[in-house]
């Protein structure tokens, strides 16, 4: 008789098989993790195995919210959320030169006044979080990162770009806000009322 093929499970038990799959998420979770505190974005991520993973957790999560079969947790979306990675659908991804860069962030301050960009801005929160980052990287010495170099150094400063983020003054009403999982619920009933999550930027029920 012909031996029957074992498959990925070989001779685990279901519960062996899970806490396997467990330990194989918490390996890659804190090498992601790693990265993040090393190099600042996880967008930086090399093609391999580890920028796969990320994109199946973008996958899962896909699922999950579709109601379809799916591995992730509420528990996994929030661990992300604490280490500031987004695994919800983005819009795809536009690359722009320097000169336009540079356009940008004198519309900006034509019409604010001054260059203190949130990170939450949908255009240049990125963009100024990754040039100060590239900024740090050139001043510690180390090789040019972001195109940042002593000219464009220059140029930003002098348009009143903000190297170093200022200390928040003083604690905060922490009772003004929402939870995490209150949050979430709300994505989830905006998605079954509209039926997507692509919340507008002025949307009332304050999901933003």
């Amino acid at each position: 008789k012909k031996k029957r093929k074992r498959g990925k499970r070989g001779n685990m038990n279901i519960g062996e098989w899970k806490e396997k799959l467990k330990q194989n998420w918490e390996c890659k979770y804190d090498e992601l993790k790693q990265f993040k505190e090393k190099h600042g974005n996880e967008a930086m991520l090399p093609h391999g195995v580890l920028r796969n993973w990320l994109g199946y957790q973008k996958l899962d999560y896909r699922n999950m919210i579709a109601g379809k079969r799916s591995q992730m947790t509420l528990l996994k979306v929030q661990r992300f959320a604490a280490l500031g990675v987004r695994i919800e659908e983005s819009k795809r991804i536009v690359t722009y030169s320097w000169k336009k860069r540079k356009q940008q962030l004198q519309e900006y301050r034509t019409t604010h006044g001054h260059l203190k960009i949130p990170l939450s801005h949908e255009l240049l929160g990125n963009y100024i979080h990754m040039q100060r980052w590239g900024y740090t990287q050139f001043m510690e010495g180390k090789s040019k990162c972001n195109g940042i170099n002593d000219a464009r150094i220059k140029i930003l400063t002098d348009m009143g770009f903000q190297w170093n983020l200022e200390k928040r003054k003083g604690p905060q009403d922490r009772t003004k806000f929402k939870s995490w999982s209150e949050r979430f619920q709300d994505l989830l009933e905006f998605r079954r009322t509209y039926g997507h999550t692509r919340v507008p930027y002025e949307y009332q029920p304050d999901l933003m």
